[in-house]
């Protein structure tokens, strides 16, 4: 998260708005925060912003939850995970998948 500042001659200060960057690493996507509040959203950010199928699943391997995501930052509601670790496991339309992992407290 940035936000510019900028000192006037004048002696004003002046703030931009905050803007969040997203650095993926060399993954397609970007899980925030992690680890997540039991009871706060759960977000997933997209470098290309195509149809994907999230899978979530549990320390057992038992999927818990599924949801398509189709917008550059897609969330997951509260309350839906409970406490635990989890593999999140995203398809891509044409099939490429790619693995996160995300820690609930």
């Amino acid at each position: 998260i940035y936000r510019i500042k900028i000192e006037l001659a004048g002696g004003a200060i002046v703030y931009s708005r905050v803007e969040n960057v997203f650095y993926f690493k060399g993954s397609g996507y970007v899980i925030y925060p992690n680890p997540a509040a039991q009871n706060s959203d759960i977000n997933i950010a997209q470098q290309n912003v195509d149809l994907t199928l999230l899978q979530i699943f549990n320390a057992s391997a038992v999927k818990v939850y599924e949801k398509k995501l189709d917008d550059r930052i897609n969330k997951i509601a509260p309350g839906i995970l409970s406490k635990g670790f989890y593999i999140l496991r995203l398809t891509t339309i044409d099939k490429q998948i790619e693995t996160l992992k995300l820690v609930v407290y």
